[in-house]
């Protein structure tokens, strides 16, 4: 008897091909790639890569997405597998096989699926780790190709997950058939579906959900607060997306089957009515296509602008090549430290370095031209204040403040006055622009003001933390500089100062590394959420073709053309196939601003060219998009096409 299982385990996978081939390679395709991202992140030679601590974090969060994601799409796959077999194994219950037999059956093929695609999904992601960690290695210009790495703890933790996975869906599958009666099991591809309510009120809602999280993506300009409300505008945009398939369609259907002009044409009669009848079937599917779609174009868009912009970020972000920084120090370090500076850039015949003091606080902002803040930093608006001395150094300029006198740099309107920490000022020049010479915040362009005030007395009156900074210019020999200062800062300042030493190409190669690390990863899961569209595509197209091919041989019967059937075809295909499409590209239309307000935050407020990536990955996904459609509606052709 036990080998009749397995026979007839062996027999229903081959029998099944059309839809358990694509489930195995799915699940191989998963199963490599959470080997390789997982075998990456505990591979000791990243860390050796420049930033390679990041990268390893990202790779991390990596791992969590792809975990959380098999579980959703294993799910998914699988309860489209046992409805498409529910006949079958209704058949085997009729024919005298017990329920406890079918479920040994099940076990069978299950071990025989799970062996399959975790060894093989191994192989694969142990044969294409080495060329992973390599393309990585290229990408953030480290030309070390060290030697193959295997992790046993990396393939029986993957292993292991993958198993319980198998597992979990046998257990399911094994319960649809213990509580499923083998008449409901054999009738389940005959019972038809009622027509579907037009829910005005939950279409409304969905419209609503779609409207908020399209108003937050619109209306946030502050990188700070779209950092808080994204994840706020996905979750209205996802729920909108949902009620709007399961929910609107339905609507929009009803709508169009009241349109007389529209309705009562041949083509579209069919159409709409076999799609309104199916639309509760259909919803969930299209609603997921849509929102992968979404994920896909996000991730590329961004992670690819980060990546291809990298030397314009660089060079925005700092221009300089060495820099060092003291802060918390008294009035004599400040005296020492720039004699110490003086004299070893003599010694490096380096002659030309910008010297300022700066100091930023934020708070509330209160009145139309008075404004009154606190030094509580809540990022509504930042105060980025400048001495007189650097600002006068910097812009080549040879200006003169009072103690109460200060200049505004990047608020509109005519300000007079300001009273700054109950500290009263006059305004002696102001300009709408932040100017890029003097010093920023870098994170929050939004509400920000470069103020000059005459020295550091006056910014010692309005609190927060001080700082004496030396950007340097010249290379190589910038840093060596700027290394022999540091050294000298640490033996004479007193222990009060606290001192920074920021490198250009250490700060190059950790933008670098960052934005590969992101790239990559962008690239991992792009692909595995295109895989999972293509496959639900693929079974759409399959049931909808096994359903419709009945349908459309008993219309050809009772008169209707070839011709006519073929219009319709055309007609159903597209509004269905290409509804996600059209919907996820306006889903991204509005989340353009948003993202790009999320980049500069990522940047650090660098110069960066989203508008380029983001219409190349719209525009390439769209002809993969109709590749797909090109190559799945065959299928549904073939099973449909009257002979």
């Amino acid at each position: 008897m036990k080998s009749l299982y397995w026979r007839l385990a062996y027999r229903n996978i081959a029998s099944n091909k059309r839809i358990y081939f694509p489930y195995i390679i799915s699940a191989i395709i998963l199963i490599a790639t959470s080997y390789i991202i997982t075998s990456l992140s505990y591979n000791p030679n990243i860390l050796s890569i420049k930033a390679g601590e990041i990268v390893a974090s990202f790779l991390y969060l990596g791992i969590y997405v792809i975990v959380v994601f098999a579980i959703i799409f294993m799910f998914y796959t699988n309860s489209f597998m046992i409805r498409s077999r529910r006949k079958e194994l209704g058949l085997y219950n009729v024919l005298g096989l017990e329920k406890r037999h079918i479920v040994m059956v099940m076990f069978a093929e299950f071990i025989f699926a799970a062996f399959i695609s975790i060894a093989s999904g191994l192989f694969f992601g142990i044969a294409l780790d080495k060329l992973a960690f390599m393309t990585f290695s290229k990408m953030v210009g480290d030309v070390n190709t060290l030697g193959f790495y295997l992790s046993p703890t990396v393939l029986v933790k993957v292993a292991f997950y993958y198993f319980i996975l198998f597992f979990i869906l046998f257990l399911y599958n094994a319960i649809q058939v213990r509580k499923n009666t083998a008449i409901t099991l054999l009738r389940s591809e005959m019972m038809g579906e009622k027509e579907p309510k037009a829910r005005v009120m939950l279409s409304i809602v969905g419209f609503i959900f779609l409207g908020l999280g399209y108003t937050i993506a619109l209306v946030v300009k502050n990188p700070i607060e779209a950092l808080v409300n994204f994840f706020l505008a996905v979750i209205f945009v996802i729920i909108g997306t949902y009620l709007l398939f399961v929910v609107g369609m339905t609507l929009i259907l009803k709508l169009l089957k009241s349109w007389k002009p529209y309705y009562y044409k041949t083509s579209h009669f069919i159409s709409v009515s076999m799609m309104q009848y199916r639309m509760k079937k259909n919803a969930v599917g299209l609603a997921n296509i849509c929102i992968l779609s979404t994920m896909v174009l996000v991730m590329i868009s961004s992670t690819s602008a980060l990546w291809f912009n990298t030397q314009n970020l660089f060079s925005t972000m700092y221009p300089y090549d060495a820099r060092v920084m003291v802060s918390n120090f008294a009035d004599e370090d400040y005296q020492k430290a720039d004699e110490i500076v003086l004299s070893l850039s003599e010694k490096y015949d380096i002659d030309h370095y910008d010297v300022y003091l700066e100091n930023m606080i934020g708070g509330l902002e209160a009145g139309e031209n008075n404004f009154e803040l606190t030094n509580v930093m809540d990022y509504s608006h930042i105060l980025h204040f400048i001495d007189l001395e650097g600002y006068n150094s910097l812009m080549d300029e040879n200006v003169t403040l009072n103690d109460d006198e200060i200049m505004l740099f990047g608020k509109t309107g005519d300000i007079k006055e300001m009273t700054i920490c109950n500290h009263h000022f006059k305004v002696v020049y102001t300009d709408d622009e932040l100017i890029e010479k003097l010093p920023q915040s870098q994170m929050v362009k939004q509400g920000e003001m470069q103020i000059v005030v005459k020295n550091a007395e006056v910014m010692r009156l309005l609190g927060g933390e001080i700082e004496r900074t030396y950007d340097f210019y010249g290379g190589k020999d910038a840093e060596d500089l700027a290394t022999a200062i540091n050294v000298r800062f640490i033996e004479c300042l007193s222990n009060q100062s606290t001192i920074y030493l920021t490198s250009g190409s250490d700060v190059r190669d950790l933008i670098l590394s960052s934005n590969s690390g992101l790239f990559f990863l962008g690239i991992f899961l792009s692909f595995i959420f295109l895989m999972a569209m293509v496959l639900i595509i693929y079974y759409k197209q399959i049931q909808e073709g096994s359903e419709d091919a009945k349908r459309f041989e008993i219309m050809h019967r009772v008169g209707l053309t070839k011709q006519d059937i073929a219009k319709t075809i055309r007609s159903q295909v597209w509004i269905l196939f290409f509804s996600p499409l059209i919907v996820a590209i306006i889903h991204m239309l509005f989340a353009y601003g948003i993202i790009n307000t999320l980049l500069e935050v990522l940047t650090l407020g660098g110069s960066f060219a989203y508008m380029p990536t983001f219409i190349a990955s719209i525009c390439i996904f769209i002809i993969f998009y109709t590749l797909i459609y090109l190559i799945t509606s065959k299928i549904y052709y073939r099973m449909v096409t009257i002979k």
